[in-house]
């Protein structure tokens, strides 16, 4: 459903604290699907999204939505995509529970059967939203089986449908202090993520975090992180960034690619060491041999590993500092070009730099004689 993050029947938890913009990041991927647009740089199979909000009202649900469609400036069918294929439900004060309490202790109720019979009524259903856990939840948020229950109930919803389905939860409050996002952010049980086979966690950008971005401290809270600390169908660990932007009444989440300067400067430097060695080996290595001979974090010139310097070689070639070029026949004999060889690395046009003129290159006047020693300036006599 989303490239390396979400997949077809199976569950999801979104979870961060209150006010960190979870419904709105749940909306802007809803929208994604419905119109089949990129979501963080991530693939987005189109198809129809729905979402149960159990905080909202219609009127607020279709603002968010039309405020979204204005700032990413959607076309018309793009438009039409969205009213067509995201079905909101707003369900303020009905009892959305997945499981209450009883005689017998905690249950399924009918309401998964009722999600499960209108994703069938709808068709091609991508992603579900539930929002959020404290609602869906009917038992002891940390009562392991309680908690693992609920989350069986989400997990068949998935198979039913077919669909990823994402369940927005709390994070605790004694995650306030922690510096770095993980499976601890979700609050109760660790059951609801151990069921899950993928967790999502937001947050606000911490104190330690602007600083090594260089963002100021009184725009910190306008940067919202997301980090993957699951995920059982692709890598985890990865943080994605987004910034808040005022539109509307809406606080859309913009998404940015955030560098850490002391990484931006390594990358500049290692790009720098690589111009320097490609331009006093011009033609002499191509870019596999390049990035196998040179590479290594002590013995090489770089102090890189293969990866980083065959990164810093397409950064450096996509900027049009470096060229990629056939070799000469020239410099096949003399750096030993085999015929697999059918290209070699050079400086570009934009990575030159003005040459300092030699004797061969001064006019005769300027030159300098031999010994290097100045000709005499010649004076000319004025005429009376």
């Amino acid at each position: 459903m989303l490239e390396g993050l979400l997949v077809p029947a199976k569950s999801a938890v979104l979870a961060g604290f209150g006010g960190v913009s979870k419904t709105q990041l749940a909306l802007q991927l809803a929208i994604a699907v419905a119109v089949g647009n990129p979501f963080m740089g991530k693939a987005a199979k189109r198809g129809n999204v729905i979402v149960m909000l159990g905080e909202e009202d219609r009127a607020e649900i279709d603002r968010r939505l039309s405020a979204v469609a204005r700032y990413e400036k959607l076309d018309g069918a793009q438009i039409q995509a969205l009213q067509t294929n995201i079905l909101g439900y707003p369900l303020v004060g009905c009892d959305v529970r997945l499981t209450a309490k009883g005689k017998m202790g905690l249950t399924e109720t009918t309401f998964a059967k009722e999600i499960i019979h209108r994703a069938s009524a709808v068709g091609n259903v991508r992603l579900i939203v539930l929002d959020h856990m404290g609602l869906i939840h009917g038992g002891d948020f940390n009562a392991r089986e309680d908690a693992a229950l609920t989350m069986r109930v989400v997990n068949h919803v998935a198979q039913e449908t077919g669909a990823s389905v994402m369940v927005l939860a709390h994070t605790p409050k004694s995650a306030n202090q922690l510096e770095a996002s993980d499976a601890s952010m979700v609050a109760g049980s660790t059951a609801f993520v151990d069921q899950a086979r993928a967790a999502w966690v937001m947050a606000t950008m911490h104190e330690t975090e602007n600083k090594s971005f260089g963002i100021s401290a009184e725009e910190r809270k306008n940067y919202v992180s997301l980090t993957i600390p699951k995920n059982n169908y692709g890598p985890t660990g990865d943080v994605y960034w987004f910034r808040r932007v005022p539109f509307d009444g809406v606080g859309f989440l913009e998404f940015v690619s955030l560098t850490p300067q002391t990484a931006a400067k390594a990358v500049a430097d290692l790009g720098a060491r690589v111009m320097s060695f490609v331009g006093a080996h011009r033609g002499q290595y191509s870019k596999s041999r390049l990035r196998d001979t040179q590479s290594g974090k002590f013995r090489s010139p770089f102090k890189a590993s293969k990866a980083e310097v065959e990164g810093a070689i397409e950064v450096l070639l996509a900027e049009g500092q470096l060229v990629n070029r056939p070799p000469s026949n020239e410099e096949r004999e003399k750096f030993g070009h085999g015929p697999r060889v059918t290209h070699v690395l050079d400086v570009g046009a934009l990575g030159m730099t003005p040459a300092l003129p030699t004797d061969e290159t001064k006019p005769p006047e300027a030159r300098s004689p031999p010994g290097g020693e100045k000709p005499p300036r010649r004076h000319r006599r004025r005429g009376k």
